[in-house]
């Protein structure tokens, strides 16, 4: 951050008063020379807009809400995020980001609906469906092909999270009987 912060103040880099980042001059050796301005905060994975800087054969990335949140406000304080208020991540607006803590930023994603269960793989539903076809003894290719999920993700989904059926039902399946 250090480094991307010290190009702003050598008038590198600019950031704008809508939080967008351009770039008004390249590094050579001999120093800054001016070039025509261009945008250097494009859409990254995830939405956020990021920043790379390349000094002394050394390449710094950092996310680009960080830095406009940092330039106008100061360093960001200990254990705090940066939170996108209308959950726009790609609009840095300075009046558009506050420091909240990391639970404060969860709390407000599963408000406004922005949060996504990355550890989820399958609804809710499907995930009630595979065990139970699983509890009534179809082999995993008939269940992946009535669920529409492979049958490697039926089961590793079933060897991590278990099956909700009774022991007896999984004994009779096990064994043959009726």
């Amino acid at each position: 951050m250090q480094v991307v912060l010290s190009w702003v103040e050598r008038g590198i880099l600019v950031i704008e008063s809508d939080g967008t980042v351009w770039r008004c001059a390249v590094m050579t050796r001999w120093g800054a020379r001016p070039v025509a301005r261009r945008r250097v905060d494009p859409i990254g994975t995830g939405g956020y807009r990021r920043v790379k800087v390349t000094e002394q054969y050394q390449q710094y990335c950092v996310s680009a809400h960080r830095l406009v949140w940092t330039h106008h406000n100061g360093m960001i304080p200990d254990g705090m995020d940066i939170n996108h208020l209308d959950a726009v991540r790609g609009n840095n607006h300075p009046k558009n980001l506050e420091a909240v803590t990391r639970s404060g930023n969860a709390k407000h994603a599963h408000k406004v609906g922005s949060y996504k269960d990355r550890k989820r793989r399958f609804s809710p539903e499907v995930e009630a469906e595979i065990r139970r076809l699983r509890a009534s003894g179809l082999s995993w290719r008939k269940v992946g092909a009535h669920t529409g999920v492979s049958p490697t993700w039926c089961r590793q989904f079933v060897a991590r999270h278990g099956l909700v059926a009774a022991p007896e039902v999984l004994l009779v399946n096990r064994t043959g009987g009726a």
